[in-house]
């Protein structure tokens, strides 16, 4: 018994890890191909975006969103992007960032850091509590589960419905290969992280030193509304994020005219809209 329990708990665990090991294949991938660790994640994390909406509705089309079926599609995921990442030529991770910081400078990636960590534990410790989240984020995540799709369902609170759906279909994925809600504040926090990073590599963008792309993320990291929101289960760092990603890819093909950062362009605005709607009234 005891055995059995404690085999479910492991099985448990690394089902949850396979959406973070398909990430980190992917901006190994991206990686070699640019050798730029930021602009890296950024690729990667909307590559990511993109499989884990077709799978998501893809099952959906066939009632068939379970832990089993999803554990399959990502572990086949996981074993093409290990194929690509075998067959390309690695190229050397360097990171020389710190050494051109000064003291002043590492104080402030210092704060960054227990910005994040504290948001981390949070997020990990605390299960999701606030109103938004009991009204319709977890209760849209526990209907969807239970019934196996993202199809509507009966309900008396019209957003679970109608709002925007992308930060809860991450959050469904964790639940579904977690076995429970205890990563679903996960989903902000990464996206607290992800801002952090594009909000630097904007500031890079823009042609400001280290220093200024430095200073650019410790504001946004200590904006209290953002600290707030990192180790809940609300949508709108993930929106945020998305909102970044378009005003980066579109700094990115003002400069380069490739399709390729169109296709970007799209997906990151498609997928800030699916994380958070925009509402428009008629009125005749």
């Amino acid at each position: 018994m005891l055995i059995s329990s404690f085999v479910n708990f492991l099985e448990e665990k690394i089902l949850a890890t396979i959406l973070l090991i398909e990430l980190i294949l992917l901006f190994l991938l991206v990686f070699n191909k640019n050798n730029d660790i930021r602009r890296s994640i950024i690729i990667a994390c909307v590559l990511w975006a993109i499989i884990l909406v077709l799978f998501t509705e893809m099952l959906s089309l066939m009632n068939g969103l379970t832990q089993r079926n999803l554990s399959i599609l990502w572990i086949i995921s996981i074993i093409i992007s290990s194929y690509l990442l075998i067959k390309q030529v690695p190229v050397k991770l360097q990171v020389s960032f710190s050494s051109t910081l000064d003291n002043r400078d590492k104080i402030v990636a210092y704060i960054i850091t227990i910005f994040i960590v504290a948001t981390f534990l949070s997020a990990v410790l605390f299960p999701p509590r606030n109103w938004d989240s009991m009204t319709y984020h977890m209760a849209r995540v526990a209907n969807w589960a239970q019934n196996h799709s993202v199809h509507h369902y009966a309900t008396h609170i019209p957003r679970q419905l109608f709002s925007g759906v992308y930060a809860e279909y991450i959050i469904l994925n964790t639940y579904l290969l977690n076995g429970n809600d205890n990563l679903a504040n996960i989903v902000q926090w990464f996206y607290y992280i992800s801002s952090i990073i594009l909000v630097s590599t904007i500031a890079k963008k823009l042609g400001l030193s280290k220093k200024s792309q430095l200073l650019a993320a410790v504001l946004y990291a200590a904006m209290p509304m953002v600290v707030m929101q990192a180790s809940t289960t609300q949508n709108d760092l993930t929106a945020a994020f998305w909102t970044l990603a378009f005003v980066y890819f579109t700094l990115d093909i003002l400069r380069v005219l490739f399709l390729i950062n169109e296709v970007r362009i799209c997906v990151s605005l498609f997928l800030k809209m699916g994380a958070f709607s925009f509402q428009l009234n008629f009125k005749f």
